[in-house]
């Protein structure tokens, strides 16, 4: 398939293939519903399109939950009485989303 092509998988087995597919169907289902229910997004097919919810975890940063906030640490206010863009447009500060890897 062109997303297998896309994110160069390879499944061990055709029961691995049928259980990614079903995977698959579920993202897709799941993303159409979001998108339908959401106009400020669009939501579309990534590289965790037919991974495990246990798989996508391994992919995922740093616990932030675990940490213990400083009772002195001060964080950074926005000064709002900015006149602000409405929008900002990343991709042509960064360029497009690019599947780093796993990070160690």
């Amino acid at each position: 398939s062109q997303f297998q092509r896309d994110n160069h998988r390879v499944y061990s087995s055709p029961e691995d293939a049928r259980l990614r597919l079903s995977i698959f169907r579920k993202f897709i289902k799941e993303a159409a519903k979001l998108d339908a229910e959401q106009d400020d997004a669009t939501l579309g097919v990534t590289f965790f399109a037919d991974l495990t919810e246990e798989e996508k975890k391994s992919f995922y940063g740093a616990n932030v939950t675990d940490l213990v906030q400083d009772e002195d640490e001060e964080f950074f206010t926005p000064d709002l009485t900015q006149n602000l863009q409405s929008t900002i447009s990343w991709k042509s500060k960064y360029g497009a989303v690019k599947n780093q890897g796993r990070c160690a």
